[in-house]
């Protein structure tokens, strides 16, 4: 069986992750013949998250767009099983059976393949996501949910931008991709959603809901770019480990409030960049998720820093294939 093509170019390699960029545009001043330049900020969540947490990685991941030589094991199983999850739910719910989960677990490998190199008993080897994808596909078999279209084909991995803030002077466009929207074809009730993989659905899973700029974007970006009208969010969470295979779910409701607290945050988060000073921030921020990528720079003295950096980081865009 061959994979929809209105899908399949979808499945191919990403482009590097679009983080925050600044650049000036020509405004033409209201009276008068005068042009001047605005500047216009481009941000996303996952950009925002960062200034909030220490300016220093800021400096690091946005201002000198420093990344690993190697994508980390966590971030390529998690992006393989995005493709698996694609494949799934892109399927009309009644086509959904053992031929589709297939599919679904190839499009899983394929993406997975650099991690067959790990030792066959860690948790992010493929043999262990093709055993969590068998038992998702078998719980969430008859739920709901098929995904959402509109005129661009399936709201899946679909990329969206709006403005949320303009002056004189400073323009900001806020975006993201989105996972998928799904359509509750009992009810009608339209979702966005996003996967997340983790290793423990334990209370910090479950304490993330609200508040999470994230999610608010994600359902800020389809109302204002995707013109969809739904304020729901769903947490789709999928456990990573040996040898447990748990999944949750949860849904969660934006309003205006969480809008307007979201705008608020870009706005801060803005400004803060533009203050061109680069502190460290707080010890939590060096532990947190396994630890700070950028930790090994901060732990040497000021002088051999640029030393790790060559030895361990390149610039964004620069990664060898």
């Amino acid at each position: 069986m061959e994979i929809n093509t209105q899908f399949k170019e979808s499945l191919g390699p990403k482009a590097p992750k679009e983080m925050l960029s600044v650049t000036t545009e020509k405004v033409r001043a209201a009276t008068g013949n005068i042009w001047y330049d605005r500047t216009v900020v481009r941000i996303n969540s996952s950009s925002l998250e960062i200034i909030q947490t220490c300016k220093r990685k800021a400096y690091f991941a946005l201002h000198q767009k420093l990344v690993g030589q190697e994508d980390s094991p966590a971030l390529l199983f998690g992006t393989a099983i995005h493709k698996a999850l694609e494949v799934w739910y892109t399927y009309p719910r009644v086509q959904r059976n053992g031929s589709i989960a297939k599919l679904a677990i190839d499009a899983f490998h394929g993406a997975a393949a650099a991690l067959n190199t790990l030792d066959a008993t860690d948790k992010r080897h493929p043999s262990n996501g093709e055993k969590t994808l068998e038992s998702y596909f078998e719980k969430y078999k008859d739920d709901p949910f098929e995904v959402m279209s509109d005129d661009k084909g399936p709201i899946v991995e679909r990329r969206f931008e709006f403005e949320i803030y303009c002056d004189e002077y400073l323009r900001i466009i806020v975006f993201g991709t989105i996972d998928v929207v799904l359509k509750n074809v009992e009810t009608g009730t339209l979702i966005v959603a996003d996967h997340k993989t983790t290793s423990a659905l334990g209370t910090d899973f479950y304490q993330r809901c609200k508040p999470n700029h994230q999610y608010t974007c994600y359902v800020m970006g389809a109302q204002k770019a995707l013109g969809l009208t739904t304020d729901l969010f769903m947490v789709n969470g999928l456990q990573v480990a040996k040898t447990k295979k748990e999944f949750a779910r949860q849904v969660t409701q934006r309003t205006t409030d969480d809008l307007n607290e979201f705008t608020k945050a870009v706005l801060w988060a803005v400004r803060a960049y533009f203050d061109d000073t680069w502190p460290m921030g707080p010890v939590s921020a060096c532990a947190m998720w396994g630890g700070c990528s950028y930790r090994q720079i901060c732990e040497v003295p000021a002088s051999l820093r640029q030393n790790v950096i060559e030895a361990m980081f390149v610039k964004k865009g620069e990664k060898s294939e």
